[in-house]
């Protein structure tokens, strides 16, 4: 058998998808006897790295790839029958994408002369260059790409997150109707908009796109559209639209993955264990292969680890998260939402340095409001609140419109020294600017109840109800009615909490402790009765549990 046709029965095996039978020949065919020229000897090995590369042996492949590129470099150039050394560098390049070691595969992109790049190529070394903050050249590489592919709409999005102004691009003579050519610009607008974090404009722009849009939601509205209003929302801190939003998303296409991420990251925030479990099943049926399936179940396991007072049980919780984290990073790294997940479960496990190193990656890919508040929380952890002030003034700096950026920096303030003042008026501007902003609601009603303004803190949280974790909301206001003294209404909180969610030990605890401040009131009246002498300095024995400084429950 000759060497071209058992390069001809490689391919065959890897067109039928019998990748093992290819790799197993691929192997034979470099052990079988008989002399080979260059050329055949070049095939045979570019045949095996292509089957290793197609088993995801990206290490593997990447050897046999470096052998085929000094292979190749001892043939005639001009030899158009064999694969390029260029065609070689950009395999060598996704062998190290695949074990994500981005830098070298930047370097190896780069040792590609521009003449010979396929638009492939460009658009890959413009997506590195992106993410290395090496903006120039990133802006001239996708640019290149839209000058082959005008309606590349990926490419336009990379431009809008470099600060490119794209809607004039749409104005070229693209042969679209009026009403597209709107349709895309306001697209545009939406992703401009949040790409300054400007969150609202970029909300209304999208709202405007899936009003516009004809038909049913399953029928016609993007799930692009709809799922990047939830996550929008999401980092407005409205949780009840964002969920809507991601609902809509689901029912429009169940199969899609991307983002699902961040939906199990709403679900949390809500409490909503039964709908995030039901998530989880969903996405590993569809795809385990996929990181945000992991990650799922990562804050499904957060999501348990936040509800349990056993600390015992809430760390095998934590822990247990933590390794469908490592599982997702096997499937992605680089992934901002790893790195955020496990910093969480790390915190969660009293380990604030390590997370916080977790939060410092998860913001060099996604500068984000979710990893400010991550450092904020290790900072403050720590007790050091010089640094975790300087990361909420960068964060407010960062999203001045952002209602949880100011909060973050109020949470922060109000552990000064005399900081309450500046602190309040923090919480009441991030409120100005999103009302069911729950960060701000519950780092307001915490300061009411810091200077027990009891009554002020009922009235803010009880509009509230359907905004957050309902359990939640409803204990919390248990807790304000029992630090008024209203042990009638705060039993009535708490049973409804409990009627929400039965295993809610929190509640539970609160009914016991307001019991105990009934008992302790009616022993009061009987002194009272018994020796005609009041007792004006009473008050209840139970020290509610405070809330999350940082924001509603589920960072």
């Amino acid at each position: 058998m000759t060497t071209s046709v058992l390069v001809k029965h490689i391919e065959s095996a890897l067109a039928l998808g019998l990748i093992p039978s290819a790799i197993l020949l691929s192997e034979f065919s470099l052990a079988l006897p008989g002399v080979v020229s260059p050329k055949e000897n070049l095939q045979i090995v570019l045949s095996s790295a292509k089957a290793l590369l197609a088993n995801h042996e990206h290490r593997r492949a990447r050897q046999f790839y470096l052998e085929a590129l000094k292979a190749r470099a001892k043939i005639d150039s001009s030899d158009i029958d064999i694969t390029s050394t260029a065609e070689i560098r950009f395999q060598i390049y996704k062998c190290h994408i695949g074990v994500g070691e981005e830098r070298d595969a930047l370097t190896v992109l780069s040792a590609i002369p521009v003449s010979q790049r396929t638009i492939e190529m460009t658009m890959a070394i413009g997506k590195l260059y992106s993410k290395f903050n090496v903006r120039t050249k990133a802006v001239e590489c996708f640019k290149q790409v839209l000058q082959a592919c005008p309606l590349a709409l990926n490419v336009v999005l990379e431009l809008v997150q470099l600060g490119e102004d794209m809607e004039p691009h749409f104005d070229m003579n693209l042969g679209l109707a009026r009403d597209q050519i709107q349709w895309l610009k306001t697209w545009a607008r939406g992703h401009r908009a949040a790409s300054k974090k400007n969150y609202s404009d970029a909300v209304n722009e999208f709202v405007a796109i899936k009003e516009k849009t004809p038909g049913s939601i399953s029928a016609a509205v993007s799930p692009h559209v709809l799922m990047h209003l939830a996550d929008w929302q999401w980092k407005q801190g409205h949780l009840p639209g964002s969920r809507v939003a991601f609902e809509q998303a689901r029912r429009a296409d169940m199969l899609n993955m991307d983002k699902m991420d961040i939906y199990a990251h709403v679900l949390v925030a809500q409490g909503r264990e039964a709908d995030l479990n039901v998530l989880c099943a969903e996405l590993m049926g569809t795809d385990n292969r996929r990181v945000e399936a992991w990650l799922a179940l990562a804050r499904y396991y957060q999501l348990l680890c936040e509800n349990s007072l056993d600390e015992h049980q809430a760390m095998r919780h934590a822990k247990q998260g933590l390794v469908f984290v490592d599982k997702a990073a096997t499937l992605n790294k680089s992934h901002a939402e790893v790195h955020m997940v496990k910093g969480t479960l790390l915190l969660a496990l009293d380990s604030p340095r390590e997370a916080s190193a977790h939060f410092r990656e998860a913001y060099s890919t996604s500068r984000d409001f979710s990893p400010y508040q991550g450092l904020v929380s290790c900072y403050i952890a720590e007790s050091r609140l010089t640094e975790a002030l300087a990361v909420a003034k960068d964060a407010q700096q960062h999203m001045p419109l952002n209602p949880r950026a100011l909060t973050l920096l109020g949470v922060v303030l109000k552990r000064y020294a005399n900081g309450s003042s500046k602190a309040r008026r923090l919480f009441d501007r991030a409120l100005v600017l999103r009302s069911d902003c729950m960060d701000a609601v519950f780092a307001l009603f915490d300061l009411e109840l810091d200077e027990e303004n009891f009554d002020a803190a009922i009235k803010l949280l009880q509009p509230h109800l359907n905004h957050s974790r309902v359990d939640y909301v409803h204990r919390r206001l248990g807790d304000a009615h029992l630090l008024n003294q209203n042990v009638d209404m705060a039993l009535k909180h708490y049973h409804l909490a409990l009627s929400v969610n039965p295993e809610y030990e929190p509640a539970k605890e609160g009914i016991a402790a307001a019991m105990k401040a009934l008992h302790s009131s009616t022993a009061d009246v009987n002194d009272h009765d018994h020796a005609q002498t009041p007792d004006l300095d009473g008050s209840p024995s139970f020290d509610p549990m405070g809330g999350d400084e940082l924001g509603s429950p589920g960072m």
